[in-house]
């Protein structure tokens, strides 16, 4: 009966041993499974992201498709009708919201990195060494600020106030009052031209960010699946003759090891 403590430390040591790569003991205080379960379904979560921005990048080819269309209609036509320019700033409105929306994805993914890099032990060690890529949190927050930067120097070049980016008709207020003439109308066709070509080329680069942050979770998930098989296979292999004909003799009527350590 002294083969008690010493296998009970056997356990206890390849237990310990299986959580070496896998999710942090940092989160087991909380006794709130949501948020870690949100993470962990965080590569379901990031390709529906993905997959949003992917659409986003779709709206802006035919808003700067169309747009395009229309400054060649300008070389044929002295001034366009007040009617054109209640389509032109629907048309900018669409371009707002997508901003908007696509700022709110990264600032997302760019808070769920941090929570990962918690989570998960090696999710940072496993981007540096294995995939030698730039911290996605940072990459996250620099396109942020360049999409800003752009999207405001842009907008401000069109005359259109920040303050009335909520109000479809304030905007077209101001595109009108801004773009009076046909220089001023042609060159606010130009700006939503370039408005949108850009937005095109950041939603492209944002597209590449998320598929590449849902690469590296992928890969860290599946290290850590593997990690956890070869601890199981470990603790198996440890286990096997205690639960042979012979270990009857030490453990009498008990069922198995976890009876008789219960004792």
């Amino acid at each position: 009966m002294k083969l008690k403590q010493p296998i009970i430390l056997l356990v206890s040591t390849i237990i310990s041993s299986s959580s070496l790569f896998g999710v942090s003991n940092a989160y087991a205080w909380r006794g709130v499974a949501t948020e870690v379960t949100q993470y962990l379904n965080f590569g379901k979560l990031s390709m529906q992201y993905a997959k949003q921005v992917q659409q986003y990048t779709t709206q802006l080819n035919q808003l700067n498709t169309e747009i395009q269309q229309h400054l060649n209609m300008i070389k044929n036509t002295v001034n366009l009708p007040n009617e054109f320019w209640a389509t032109f700033a629907g048309k900018i409105a669409q371009v707002v919201q997508i901003y908007k929306d696509s700022t709110g994805i990264a600032g997302t993914l760019m808070n769920a990195d941090d929570e990962l890099k918690q989570i998960y032990k090696n999710y940072d060690f496993y981007r540096i060494k294995n995939m030698g890529v730039k911290d996605y949190f940072l990459q996250y927050a620099y396109w942020n600020k360049s999409n800003s930067a752009m999207y405001s120097r842009m907008m401000k070049l069109l005359g259109v106030q920040a303050s009335s980016l909520d109000n479809e008709q304030q905007v077209l207020k101001e595109l009108l009052d801004a773009n009076r003439g046909d220089t001023g109308q042609k060159q606010a066709l130009q700006i939503g031209n370039q408005l949108t070509g850009m937005l095109i080329q950041q939603m492209q680069e944002l597209r590449k960010l998320i598929m590449g942050q849902n690469e590296l979770f992928t890969k860290v998930k599946a290290q850590e699946e593997e990690e956890k098989a070869r601890s199981k296979a470990m603790l198996d292999k440890a286990l096997a003759p205690l639960y042979s004909e012979e270990s009857a003799v030490i453990y009498g009527n008990e069922k198995n090891l976890f009876d008789y350590i219960k004792k």
